[in-house]
C-alpha cells in the first residue's frame, strides 16, 4: 500500500507537459501524413464527413508511433550518455526506432488491411 505523500513522476507537472505536447505534435504530423497520401493517391484532399475512419486510423497510428518512440528513447537515454557517446546514442536511436516502429506500422497496417477489407464489414 503506498503512502498518502507518493509522488508519481508519471504524471508530474512536467511529464503532463511533454506528454501533451508529444500528443500534439504526433496527432498534427499524423493528419498532415494522412492528407498528403490521400491527396497523392485520389488528387482531391479528404473529407471529415466520407474518410472519417481513416482519419481516426491515421491519429491512433500516428500518436501510438510517437509514444513508442518517445519511450524507447527514454530508455535509451538512461542506457547511453548522449554527451561521451553521441554517435553511438544517435545511431542506436536511429536504428532501434527504426526498426520498432517499421514493425508496429507492419503490424498494425496489415490488422486495419484486414479489418476494413473483411466480407462481413
Amino acid at each position: 500500500m503506498r503512502p498518502s505523500n507518493y509522488y508519481s513522476p508519471i504524471f508530474s507537472s512536467e511529464a503532463m507537459r511533454k506528454y501533451s505536447v508529444l500528443l500534439s505534435v504526433s496527432s498534427v504530423l499524423g493528419l498532415l501524413f494522412h492528407t498528403y497520401l490521400f491527396y497523392s493517391e485520389n488528387n482531391r484532399f479528404p473529407t471529415l464527413k466520407g474518410e472519417w475512419l481513416l482519419y481516426v486510423i491515421s491519429l491512433i497510428t500516428a500518436t501510438s508511433a510517437g509514444f513508442i518512440t518517445y519511450f524507447i528513447d527514454s530508455k535509451l537515454d538512461q542506457w547511453i550518455d548522449w554527451k561521451r557517446l553521441f554517435f553511438s546514442r544517435f545511431l542506436a536511436g536511429f536504428f532501434v526506432n527504426t526498426i520498432v516502429i517499421s514493425l508496429f506500422l507492419t503490424a498494425i497496417g496489415s490488422t486495419f488491411i484486414q479489418l476494413l477489407t473483411d466480407e462481413s464489414f
